[in-house]
């Protein structure tokens, strides 16, 4: 009696919908895609819904466009008005203030390329903070020893040297805090290019009534702001992204 129910079910197992024979390879497929329907796959499918990426917080991206103006507008103010500088103050003739000029863009070309080995090796939250802090001690012992060549030298050299590596770094911190896109590079650039033109027209429109010293005197309270809007931006927690409204 085990004998024949057992062959009575693999007959019944082999048969097609119309009492035909099936054979097992058709079988084993049948019961494979009955078995397929079943499969809840509603967790799997979960993993590869669109979700929305998270929208920048623009007082996040305002901070950083000011960083840039103010950067931007310190570094193309000494760069250009240092030969002016110089001439005005009775310092030196043309010829030694052209020369001079030469190095702060010498000691600039030199800081940038030192700083594409350190930025491998420091945070950069560490190289802008060292690089601020060494361009403002540079600026500010040129305007402690205004009639000294020599300070003013060593000044616009170590200057030069700080301010190099401020600007990629900055791309690189603000890789890190925000996802980058053309539209966020492109209020970076607006930022840097606002201060470029605004700053040396301003201390133009100073130098005269006020005196050569107003050259300086911008430069650093530029490089100050700067800093304290990196003390803003490295004070801001780990909070990267605004919730989607």
């Amino acid at each position: 009696l085990g004998r024949d129910s057992l062959a009575g079910l693999r007959a019944r197992r082999n048969l097609g919908s119309r009492g035909e024979p099936v054979s097992k390879p058709a079988a084993l497929l049948l019961e494979g895609t009955a078995t397929h329907k079943k499969t809840d796959v509603s967790g799997p499918r979960d993993c590869f819904v669109a979700k929305p990426a998270p929208r920048n917080d623009r007082l996040l991206i305002a901070a950083m466009v000011a960083f840039f103006f103010l950067y931007a507008a310190a570094e193309v103010s000494y760069g250009n008005w240092i030969f002016t500088y110089t001439v005005k103050l009775n310092l030196s003739d043309a010829t030694n203030a052209a020369l001079l000029t030469s190095g702060f863009w010498g000691a600039f070309t030199v800081g940038r390329l030192i700083g594409v080995p350190l930025s491998t090796r420091f945070q950069p939250a560490t190289i802008l903070f060292v690089d601020l802090v060494g361009a403002i001690a540079s600026v500010a012992v040129v305007l402690l020893f205004p009639q000294s060549i020599v300070v003013l030298w060593l000044g616009s050299i170590g200057t030069g040297a700080f301010m190099a590596s401020i600007f990629p770094t900055m791309l690189i911190l603000a890789g890190r805090k925000m996802s980058i896109t053309g539209e966020i590079t492109s209020w970076f650039l607006v930022g840097a290019g606002s201060g470029v033109m605004i700053m040396p027209w301003l201390i133009g429109q100073l130098f005269e009534p006020i005196g050569a010293q107003i050259t300086m005197v911008m430069v650093l309270a530029n490089l100050v702001g700067a800093l304290v809007v990196l003390g803003v931006l490295l004070s801001a927690g780990k909070n990267k992204f605004r919730p989607i409204d």
